[in-house]
C-alpha cells in the first residue's frame, strides 16, 4: 500500500523550490529549506498567499479564522503534514491504494486542484461512477487494470486538465510550464528531480 512519507518530500520540492541535492536529506532538513523558500503571493495565483502550497484559506480552515499571513508563514512541519494528510491523502484514501505511483499522482493532483477533481479522473479511468468520493467500489476497481495503465491514464488526464485551465483562463498560462514540469516529474519509478 502507498505511504505518505514517500510523497511529502516531493510536494515540498515542487511547492518550495527545494534544491534537488536536498532531496537526499531527512524530512526535517527538507522542511527547513522549504520554509525558507515556500512563501508566495503571486497576483495571478487564484489561491492568494500560500506557504509550501497551503493557502491562507486552507490554513484558517484547519487552525482558526483569526490566522494571518504572518501565521501562515510560520506554519510548522506538523501542521503542514496534518493538512496534507487530512485534506488530500485521506480524502483520496491513499493508504488503501495498492500502487505508490498512482497514489503519488492522485494525491499531488488533489493537493493542487482538489480531491474531488483528481478522484473523478481516477474513477473515469477505472470505469466506475464519477462521484468524486473514493470508496470501496473505486478501490476494488483497481484489480481491473494494471497499475502502470492507471498511472499513465491519470497522468494524461492531469496534463489535459492543466492545459484546459490555461486555454480557458489566459491569466493562468504563466503557470502552465511549471504545472507540466511538476506532473512529468512524477514517474512510475518514483520522482525525477532533474
Amino acid at each position: 500500500m502507498a505511504k505518505i512519507d514517500i510523497l511529502a518530500p516531493f510536494i515540498m520540492f515542487s511547492e518550495c523550490r527545494v534544491p534537488k541535492q536536498a532531496m537526499k536529506c531527512d524530512i526535517d532538513a527538507i522542511w527547513s529549506i522549504a520554509r525558507g523558500k515556500g512563501f508566495t503571493n503571486h497576483e495571478a495565483d487564484k489561491g492568494g498567499a500560500t506557504m509550501c502550497g497551503v493557502t491562507l484559506a486552507t490554513y484558517r480552515y484547519y487552525y482558526g479564522m483569526s490566522k494571518t499571513v504572518s501565521d501562515l508563514k510560520g506554519i510548522t512541519l506538523a501542521q503542514w503534514v496534518n493538512i496534507l494528510k487530512d485534506g488530500y491523502w485521506d480524502k483520496c484514501k491513499a493508504d488503501k491504494i495498492p500502487s505508490q505511483p498512482v497514489a503519488n499522482m492522485l494525491v499531488d493532483w488533489a493537493y493542487n486542484s482538489g480531491a474531488s477533481t483528481a478522484i473523478k479522473a481516477l474513477q473515469a479511468i477505472l470505469g466506475v461512477k464519477e462521484d468524486g468520493i473514493l470508496g470501496d467500489k473505486t478501490l476494488s476497481a483497481f484489480s481491473r487494470l494494471d497499475e502502470r495503465t492507471v498511472f499513465l491514464g491519470l497522468k494524461a488526464a492531469r496534463l489535459r486538465f492543466v492545459n484546459r485551465i490555461a486555454e480557458k483562463n489566459p491569466s493562468q498560462r504563466v503557470f502552465l510550464k511549471g504545472w507540466i514540469t511538476r506532473i512529468n516529474r512524477i514517474t512510475f519509478e518514483g520522482f525525477d528531480y532533474e
